[in-house]
């Protein structure tokens, strides 16, 4: 089967419509979240939440939605401001990861009166440590492939295309492997100068860090060159359509494409999963009504789950009054989470 996304036949004004094929095999580790233990984090006290690969999570106003997520977000390394400041409360965060190899890693985030408890697998770390065992498994935790989409994605959806592949620059964690590869690259510049006419070979250490950059380019696309190709329209600020495409080579292949108002913002922030060729662990939309201006539609729903199925795990949060299809499982926060009450 073709890894090609198709343009669809019509794209009219008020429907949205795309095809999804399916992806590469990832060469690399990925995970999934298997389940959150919370205790005691700012509302939730003593619940846990099993997630599977698509997880609705779908409740009424201040029932803990927002705030399972940020637990979440905490507990895969994010700093969260108002958690780092706080000096008084104690609260935990446990979090399961399944890797793709079939193993299992388990996190968890303490903090007693200000002071903060990593551990890994039950070991306690440093909190480098513990965003770098993270990182193996393709988790980069402060706004990279972790997409939390409820907040800013204006200003993400009209980013130049020079801006926008800077954004899947670090979601794919180049930022961090070419700030290594910099420091080894000067590191063998030093080295070239001290010995002028003798020869300097690379350090192991550079090797390695190029070696790495090399493959997380090969995993995003087949074409190193796609940062200077890559090309997305946004019709002013009507929204009224989005075109994603790929240049490779001469051939330009279309990664998304939506027509009318109702989901631009769902097209960009899937076509970032697919450009991502499932470099991207983790999905997150919190608040879906608030974050695209429409209702979770069976359409849309479905075409997450197809997205979902090829491995890119997705965590949704909307609004009661939607419901899934028949057959999907979805997360209740009135019957998951036990909320602290004023």
């Amino acid at each position: 089967m073709s890894n090609q996304i198709e343009r669809p036949e019509t794209v009219t004004k008020n429907t949205t419509s795309f095809v999804i094929k399916s992806l590469p095999p990832c060469k690399t580790k990925n995970c999934s979240i298997v389940s959150v233990q919370i205790d005691d984090y700012r509302c939730i006290v003593n619940s846990t939440v099993q997630f599977d690969q698509f997880s609705p999570i779908i409740g009424g106003n201040d029932t803990g939605k927002s705030i399972l997520v940020e637990a979440i977000m905490y507990a895969l390394g994010a700093r969260i401001e108002h958690v780092h400041k706080s000096k008084t409360e104690t609260f935990s965060v446990f979090i399961k990861l399944k890797v793709s190899d079939g193993s299992e890693k388990l996190f968890q985030r303490i903090s007693s009166a200000g002071v903060e408890t990593l551990k890994v697998d039950q070991k306690k770390v440093l909190l480098k440590n513990y965003r770098e065992e993270l990182n193996q498994l393709n988790v980069f935790a402060n706004a990279t492939n972790i997409f939390g989409l409820e907040r800013g994605w204006e200003s993400f959806v009209v980013l130049t295309p020079a801006k926008f592949s800077q954004l899947l620059e670090k979601a794919a964690g180049l930022e961090l492997n070419k700030k290594l590869h910099d420091d080894a690259k000067r590191s063998f510049e030093q080295e070239k100068k001290k010995k002028p006419t003798g020869k300097v070979r690379k350090s192991a250490n550079l090797k390695k860090v190029e070696e790495q950059l090399n493959q997380i380019y090969t995993e995003i696309t087949p074409n190193p060159s796609w940062k200077a190709n890559l090309e997305y329209t946004c019709h002013a600020n009507s929204f009224s359509g989005i075109e994603m495409t790929l240049r490779n080579g001469s051939q330009k292949m279309l990664l998304m494409a939506a027509g009318g108002v109702d989901m631009p913002v769902a097209a960009v922030a899937l076509a970032v999963a697919i450009l991502m060729k499932r470099q991207t662990a983790l999905l997150i939309i919190d608040n879906f009504q608030k974050t695209f201006g429409t209702e979770p539609t069976p359409e849309i729903l479905d075409k997450m789950e197809d997205l979902s199925r090829q491995g890119i795990q997705m965590l949704l949060t909307w609004q009661s009054g939607v419901m899934p299809r028949v057959g999907v499982r979805f997360i209740s926060t009135t019957r998951a989470l036990t909320l602290k009450r004023n």
